[in-house]
Formats: C-alpha cells, structure tokens, sequence
C-alpha cells in the first residue's frame, strides 16, 4: 500500500508539472509563432500522435508480463529483447509512413499548409520522425519499470523532459525563433529520455540485459496473442485528435484549431491527471484470474476509484472551472474557448468514472471488445462534427463524443455483467451516480446559457462553480483528507 501511494503521489507530481509547463507552453507558443503557424505545428504533431499509437499493443503487452514474469530473469530478458527488435523494425516502417502521409495530407494541401510554409513544414516533420523513432524505442525501457511497478523513475524522468521542453520554450520566445527549432529542442530531449532510461536500467535492474540475441518466436507469439487485440483499440483511440483537427482544418478556419487544442489541452490533462495517479492499477489487474477475483477488485477497488472519479470531476471540471474560464478569457484571449471546454468535460467525467472499467477489462486481457467502444467514437464524432460545421458553422458537434463514451461505458458494464457476478444496478448505487447526472446536468445548462449569450460569462461561471460546490461539498472534504494520507508528511 505504501509503494501505491508513493506511485500515486509521484505520478501525480509528473502530470502537474507537465501539464503547468505544457499550458504556459501553449501561451508562449501562440505569442512566438502566431495562430497560423502555431496551427501548422499542431497539425503535423497529430500525426506522430497515430504513430505512437501503433506499437502493436506491446507497449501494453510489455508491463503486463514483465508484472506477470517479474520473478523469471529469463523470461523477462526475452520478453524485452523480443519486444525492441520489434520496435526497431515497426518503428522504422511506421517513421517512413508518417512522412509520406504528412507529406501527402498536410504538406500538399494548401488549406491547412500556406505555400510560404510548405518548405519550413517539411522539415519540422522530418525531425519530428526522428524525435518519434526515438521515443518509439524508449517506451520499450519505460515499459519495463512500469511492469516492475517503479512507476517513481519513470515520473522523474518525465518532469526532466518536460523541464527541458519549457526551457526551449522560453528560449525561442524570448529570441524569436521558428517552429523548425521547437522541433529541434523536441528531438534533443527525446534523446536525453532514451540516454536516461538506458542509463537507470543499468543502474537500478542490472540482472536485465539489453541484448538482442534472447528474442526468440515464441514469446513473440505469446505477447502478439495479448497484444493484437490492444493494438486496434489503442490506434482507433489515437485517430480521435487529428480527425477533429483534420475535420476543423478542412471545414473551418486554421485558427479554430489553437482554440480546440486549448480547450483539450484542459480537459483531457485534467483526465490524464486522474489516470496517471492510478496508472498502477493495470498491473494489479492483470494478476487477476478467476471469476471470483473479478467480481471482488470490481466490487472493491473498482466501485472506489469510479467513485472517487466522480469526486474528481466535479470538483476539477466544476468547482474549479472558473480558474479556467478567466485563464481562457483574458489569458489566452479566447473567450468561445470555455463552451468546447464544456462539451469536452462532459464526455471526461463519464471516462474518468469509467476509467477502471476500461483498464481491468485490459489487464485480463480482453481487449479485443475495447475495439467496438472506439470504433464508436470515430462513427459519433465525423457525423456530429462535420454536421456541426454543415449545419451551424461551429465545432460544438464535438457533443458527439459525449454520446460515444455514455455508450462505451454502458456497454463495458454490460460486458463485465457476464464475466463476473457484477449486477449494473448495485455499482451504479455504489459510486452515487446521481452525482455524475447531476454534474453533468450542471455542465448542459451553462453551456446552452452561454450559447445564448457569451456576455454573461464570468456571473454564469460563478454560480456554475457555487452549484458545483454544494453538489461537491462532501467529496472536497474527503478529497483533502485523502491527498492527506498520501503525502509523506501529514497535515492535522
């Protein structure tokens, strides 16, 4: 229990400090390149986004059975030796892939590339390929301390990256430089995470070798069948974002886009926060094995953390969304900023609820069904996005990610229904669903009254944040007492 909360506490730590350096980030970046070229930046990054997804689900595979065969060097050996011959070889193909289709959709279309970028572009995706290759590699390393449950190191060497990005940040905002040397600075510090990881393995599991010659055919065989399965659902997943970009790109205007991602960047870090603090639970899960161990982490642990989802997003998403109204208002300069915030934390508070639904049913290895919940995402977005656009002009068709995961999240209880003795109705009443209704109730109001008029921004966001409060008070209370016990030192 000691290590979980030292996990979580470290965990916790990374994603606030990437996620501060990251928001500071985007502000910086908009003032140094300006809404047009800062756009272009983000819609050549979404492409290394898919290929980061298409790992063939080893990288999921590789803490599952490093967690499984921990106690077995051998084994273990053969596991990561099989799993960076892989990656060197994917790795490589899906790198020649990305430019070409970077080349091919963004480079050669004149509505999202201008001609007088078309040469600076071409260059930031190619040391954009080689900063992907690299990290590639890396989550090999990264992979087998999260299978070891050493999620410490890996938070560490996450704040450093991120350390070393901010400071390239200030950097070229303070000299006025271009996006081909914020590409540059990206690549240095993937080099520096691999230089890292390598270096603490040594360090910290020395019996581990790093050598190719224990990859053999049959651990590949045996972490392909587990992985497969992933691999589909986790590239479906990673489409999401550049298809809303590619879909605002082409169906509105370039500076739609910096808004979007400003929006996003808000409520998915919020959810990354949630998720990274419990990012431990896939190995917990997939030491799992029976029909009765199922029913008693799902009626146990899982009803706690779907719970303490709820908690968490009502008072990140509610409570304190306020500090998020005024930061789009007059720090970021965008006031349609907070309405896609909305609409976007709508469909994080039912995936924060539903994360360790989504987590257990991958970690016993049941993937495979995950693949139907994106495949229903992708569906929902294009129709209500581009709808959005066709009908009304505006991007809040992203409500059509809301519906999927409402979906996804039902058909995930209905899916554990029969394999284990879970009944939908008792963990409903178990994680008080009724205040994710009520949230989420909270949430459709203001946004149709801000819809209706804009200029009641702030007074709407403040009663907004006092109904939340009242709704939320119970949960604040116990929110503090458990960031309490997991600190080091105690506060009484």
């Amino acid at each position: 229990m000691e290590n979980d909360n030292k996990n979580s506490l470290w965990l916790s730590a990374q994603y606030s400090f990437s996620l501060l350096f990251s928001l500071i980030g985007l502000k910086l970046n908009l003032l140094t390149f300006g809404e047009e070229y800062f756009s272009i930046w983000l819609l050549l990054l979404s492409v290394w986004g898919i290929g980061s997804a298409l790992d063939l689900g080893f990288n999921i595979s590789i803490v599952k059975f490093v967690a499984q065969y921990r106690k077995d060097l051998l084994k273990v050996n053969k596991i990561i030796a099989t799993s960076l011959l892989l990656f060197i070889v994917i790795g490589f193909c899906i790198t020649v892939a990305g430019c070409v289709t970077s080349e091919f959709f963004y480079i050669n279309n004149p509505k999202l590339i201008p001609q007088e970028a078309i040469s600076s572009s071409r260059i930031v995706v190619y040391i954009l390929s080689l900063t992907f290759y690299i990290g590639y590699l890396t989550n090999v390393f990264r992979a087998v301390f999260e299978g070891h449950n050493d999620y410490i190191t890996t938070a560490k060497i996450s704040i450093i990256s991120s350390l070393f990005i901010f400071s390239a940040i200030l950097i070229i905002y303070f000299l006025k430089l271009n996006i081909v040397t914020l590409a540059i600075f990206t690549c240095i510090s993937g080099f520096i995470q691999f230089i890292i990881y390598l270096f603490s393995l040594s360090k910290y599991y020395k019996p581990i070798k790093i050598n190719l010659k224990f990859a053999n055919t049959s651990t590949f065989k045996e972490i392909f069948k587990f992985s497969i399965s992933i691999q589909i659902t986790y590239l479906i997943g990673a489409l999401i974002d550049p298809v809303i970009k590619y879909i605002i790109g082409n169906f509105s205007e370039r500076r739609i886009i910096p808004v979007y991602e400003i929006a996003k960047r808000f409520s998915s870090a919020l959810s990354g926060l949630f998720s990274f603090t419990f990012r431990n639970a896939l190995p917990k899960t997939s030491a799992l094995a029976t029909r009765a161990e199922y029913t008693n982490y799902l009626l146990s642990e899982a009803t706690k953390l779907a719970k303490f989802g709820i908690s968490f997003s009502g008072i990140f998403y509610g409570v304190c969304s306020i500090f998020f109204a005024i930061l789009f208002k007059y720090f970021y300069g965008y006031n349609d900023c907070i309405v896609l915030f909305l609409i976007l934390t709508l469909a994080e508070s039912f995936n924060n609820t539903g994360y360790i639904l989504y987590v257990f049913i991958t970690g016993i290895g049941k993937a495979a069904f995950l693949t139907i919940l994106q495949v229903s995402n992708i569906i929902f977005i294009i129709t209500f996005l581009i709808s959005g656009f066709k009908l009304f002009n505006n991007a809040y068709g992203l409500t059509g990610l809301y519906f999927s995961v409402i979906f996804g999240n039902i058909v995930m209880l209905l899916y554990l229904k029969k394999h284990s003795d879970l009944k939908i109705l008792d963990f409903y009443k178990r994680i008080n669903i009724w205040k994710l209704i009520s949230f989420n109730f909270l949430i459709i109001v203001y946004i149709i009254i801000l819809i209706i008029n804009n200029n009641m921004l702030i007074i709407s966001q403040i009663i907004f944040s006092i109904l939340c409060v009242a709704l939320f008070f119970n949960d604040m209370k116990a929110l503090l007492i458990f960031l309490n016990n997991l600190l080091p030192i105690k506060f009484r």
